[in-house]
């Protein structure tokens, strides 16, 4: 029998896979989409890759986009109702919010959804490793998130279906909290307690000044649970 981490990593995984097509406006015959790169994406892989990994060369950090999302989310029998009813949908002409099906829209009619203004994290700070976009949900007072993965190279197209999650965030949150913790291991030996909650982004000690990294360091970041 799953659990509802494992039903959550499955959907995240197809997500991840989930083909998008090609369109005019992008340049995936140059560098390949991102859909086309994940294809070889497998579960066991995903789990056991590092939350954070830190390009030594450049100085910065990138957060692995599967490892944040479950994280955050959680699913119940609405999400699990919705989401087999907007992934099977045959008629698209939905325009409450994008990656929504008439069949998915006309569900959370009937469950009295309300759904908020729509984001994208391209349009904030973030350093997850795929763009995501979506809007915040209520239904019985209780938080929810339509949710979609960019899989094309453009950051205009080539979304994902959209898929319904639980979450305790709201939008403010929803994209702000990725907090990273780490050590930093000096070439004598000491190490360095880090994380980015100064500024949401610079990695900073405990007094809150950024610590300098050098390419001897050892650099190992994670994220909150």
């Amino acid at each position: 029998m799953q659990t509802q981490q494992n039903k959550i990593d499955q959907i995240l995984l197809s997500m991840l896979k989930e083909k998008t097509g090609t369109a005019l406006c992008d340049s995936g015959g140059a560098y390949g989409r991102h859909w086309e790169r994940n294809q070889s994406l497998q579960l066991k892989k995903l789990l056991d890759s590092p939350q954070v990994e830190f390009e030594q060369k450049y100085g910065s950090y990138t957060i692995s986009l599967f490892h944040y999302l479950r994280t955050q989310l959680d699913i119940d029998r609405t999400c699990e109702k919705f989401n087999r009813i907007n992934t099977t949908a045959k008629n698209w002409d939905s325009d409450a919010f994008y990656g929504l099906s008439t069949e998915g829209e006309n569900f959370l009619n009937r469950i009295n959804a309300k759904i908020g203004n729509a984001w994208n994290s391209y349009n904030g700070e973030t350093n997850l490793s795929q763009v995501i976009q979506g809007a915040y949900v209520v239904i019985k007072d209780t938080g929810y998130v339509l949710l979609q993965i960019h899989q094309g190279c453009d950051v205009r197209g080539g979304y994902t279906d959209a898929r319904l999650f639980k979450t305790s965030n709201e939008y403010g949150d929803f994209l702000n909290p990725e907090d990273v913790y780490g050590t930093v291991t000096k070439k004598d030996g000491s190490i360095v307690q880090v994380d980015n909650r100064y500024n949401g982004y610079s990695l900073t000690n405990e007094d809150g000044n950024e610590v300098e990294i050098t390419e001897t360091d050892i650099v190992s970041l994670w994220l909150s649970e």
